[in-house]
């Protein structure tokens, strides 16, 4: 991710960038960027993304924790093909999908178990 394309999605004097041949360096002057503009920092390296929502996430090799910054449909983006299911109740949501939606209200959380196929 070269500078100008930092400076184009956060502004010219938000962030900069240092690249070298075997590594980059990113520096921001605000600690308060918005959840898009961290976001896209991961991205950018080849970061799997689970959701573009702003949502509270927490994932790692099987679970995934949701928690609903507002009411409305929910999307997980998952790797590869994955099964998942309740990870509370063990009840199967869905099988052989890389996207996975959820209708949720502001506040709630849920806890997915997923597994690539």
């Amino acid at each position: 991710m070269g500078e100008d394309a930092v400076q184009q999605r956060f502004g010219p004097s938000d962030v900069g960038v240092t690249e070298e041949s075997d590594w980059t360096s990113l520096w921001s002057s605000t600690a308060d960027m918005p959840a898009a503009g961290y976001r896209e920092l991961a991205r950018a390296p080849g970061v799997h993304i689970f959701n573009d929502q702003d949502d509270v996430l927490y994932a790692n090799a099987s679970l995934i924790c949701l928690h609903a910054r507002n009411d409305g449909q929910h999307l997980l983006h998952f790797p590869a093909q994955a099964s998942l299911r309740d990870a509370l109740s063990s009840v199967p949501k869905a099988t052989g999908v890389e996207e996975w939606g959820m209708q949720m209200k502001q506040g709630e959380t849920r806890l997915i178990h997923w597994q690539t196929l």
